[in-house]
């Protein structure tokens, strides 16, 4: 009797203290100091659980903001906001990095990442290019101050595709001027083009050609509009005579 006893007493226990025990034993504890966190963030960022890193990352700069992690979970917040296309957020996490840490080893890796952030928000041809300049600031800025970087091969590279669709702009500008019978705003917009961007050989040479046209189009148009002032000049004239 007294051994059923027992055995329902030690049922009673893993019935009411089951999930505890399971947690304890079988499940991997969750992490808590800076170094397990950032560890855990790593290991989350590179199986590309972006909303995990973030989690982790975040943990360490508002629990732990004096830890000696921080500064690298600062840093890798940045990658995950990448990872995970929050281009944005991750803009915002390198500038507040580059603030905090103007002398960090890896100010170059951080103005590599800010140019990237800022051309993956270019939104559309027909659109203001702001974020197309601004990325090509943050690649000249790494060129300009690490020659010796990494990444300036691939900083120039980056410079030379935002130019493509700053020319491509200023293409479609001109174009629509031209449509809407603006011709020297086309004319002038054109010569700016093939001026600007003369490693594009199409469209430096797209640009003349239209350039051409639209002053042509511009000067009859001025002639145009001078004949209908002398005619309606004229029949005033006329009328008051009458």
């Amino acid at each position: 009797m007294r051994k059923y006893l027992l055995l329902l007493i030690i049922c009673c226990c893993f019935l009411f203290s089951g999930c505890g025990i399971i947690d304890y034993y079988f499940l991997k504890p969750k992490p808590q100091t800076p170094l397990e966190l950032l560890e855990a963030g790593q290991d989350a960022l590179e199986n590309k659980e972006y909303s995990d890193a973030i989690d982790y990352f975040q943990k360490i700069k508002d629990k732990y903001p004096f830890s000696p992690y921080t500064t690298q979970a600062e840093l890798l917040l940045g990658d995950a906001y990448f990872g995970a296309k929050k281009y944005e957020d991750a803009k915002e996490t390198y500038k507040e990095f580059q603030s905090l840490h103007p002398g960090y080893p890896k100010i170059d890796y951080v103005l590599f990442q800010l140019g990237k952030c800022s051309y993956l928000q270019e939104k559309s041809i027909d659109l203001p290019q702001d974020c197309i300049e601004e990325a090509i600031s943050y690649f000249t800025r790494l060129i300009q101050g690490f020659p010796k970087s990494r990444y300036v091969k691939q900083a120039r590279s980056y410079i030379r595709k935002c130019r493509y669709l700053l020319a491509e702009h200023e293409v479609y500008v001109g174009n629509f001027y031209f449509r809407t019978k603006r011709y020297k705003g086309a004319w002038k917009r054109f010569q700016f083009i093939y001026k600007h961007f003369p490693e594009f050989k199409k469209i430096v040479n797209y640009s003349k050609y239209m350039e051409k046209i639209s002053y042509l189009k511009y000067q009859m148009q001025l002639s145009e509009n001078k004949r209908e002032i002398e005619i309606g000049g004229w029949w005033t004239r006329f009328k008051r005579w009458l």
